[in-house]
């Protein structure tokens, strides 16, 4: 039987996100049943999780951390045309767009939200411009070719490159994303960067402008009721802001008040921590 020329992949290491990435495919295969999906693991939960997906690839043994399992399965897809999900991610609508805006570009992704670039003691390059946005690393489209190939194997080159100095500096670890936007600056592909809507992170989004132009297709974090903000996001299609007016109004005002006054009073400061946390996304 011959391999699927596209299908999902997902990474987990370590039977917690193994559960999650199980969730997360059940969700996926709701509303494509017919496209494979594949899951990259260490053996000892590699059991528990196929009856779940297509497949189960085992990885590598060795002591895999942070999103080192992430750099390995995409560089190993056995997928002509991939998408690449973190296992928090919710697809709620068809996502089939994905692969076939693959038959024109090599990758696509979508920007990190807070357009964020330097990260301390992680690669930032003087020779990749601000213009270059850094896209978010738990939703990703690519085809397999010589482009992406080579993109892959920089990637994984610079991401070890800033764990490396992240340890030498007494970090636990390295993000990813810097050091992809840098591979993807330096790599020979063809980039397309998608709208929000492919990959719409619910972090911070009380007190981020964030807006929706269309049908949030994948919803990307941890909500406490995924259902209940799909229907709340998706109530309406039309341009809209996701982004609750009142919680972003008071975080802007939160931001002009005296903190020093406020922090005063130590206990009326933490008695209001709940409620800032939740209008301010603090």
């Amino acid at each position: 039987m011959s391999t699927p020329t596209r299908g999902f992949i997902y990474a987990a290491t370590g039977e917690k996100w193994v559960r999650e990435s199980v969730t997360a495919a059940a969700e996926l295969r709701r509303v494509h049943p017919d496209i494979p999906s594949v899951l990259f693991t260490e053996q000892s939960s590699a059991q528990s999780a196929h009856s779940h997906f297509d497949d189960v690839v085992v990885l590598p043994e060795q002591r895999w951390v942070r999103s080192e399992s992430k750099l390995w399965a995409v560089a190993h897809s056995p997928f002509e045309s991939a998408v690449f999900l973190d296992t928090d991610t919710h697809v709620r609508a068809d996502v089939s767009d994905l692969f076939v805006v693959l038959e024109r570009f090599d990758f696509a992704g979508v920007p990190v939200p807070s357009r964020t670039f330097a990260q301390p003691l992680h690669a930032d390059p003087s020779d990749v411009p601000n213009a270059f946005q850094c896209p978010n690393s738990g939703v990703l489209a690519f085809r397999r070719n010589d482009a992406t190939k080579g993109l892959f194997e920089l990637w994984w080159d610079l991401y070890h490159a800033d764990m490396e100095t992240a340890t030498a500096n007494g970090l636990s670890g390295a993000m990813d994303q810097p050091s992809l936007r840098v591979a993807l600056w330096r790599s020979n592909c063809s980039v397309l960067v998608l709208p929000p809507e492919f990959n719409m992170r619910t972090l911070h989004h009380r007190s981020r402008p964030t807006v929706a132009v269309g049908r949030v297709r994948i919803i990307h974090g941890r909500p406490s009721d995924v259902d209940k903000l799909d229907r709340r996001w998706n109530r309406v299609e039309t341009p809209r802001m996701l982004t609750p007016l009142m919680q972003y109004q008071l975080r802007k005002a939160w931001q002009l008040a005296p903190k020093k006054l406020a922090r005063h009073n130590g206990r009326a400061w933490r008695a209001t921590a709940p409620l800032r946390k939740r209008f301010t996304g603090r």
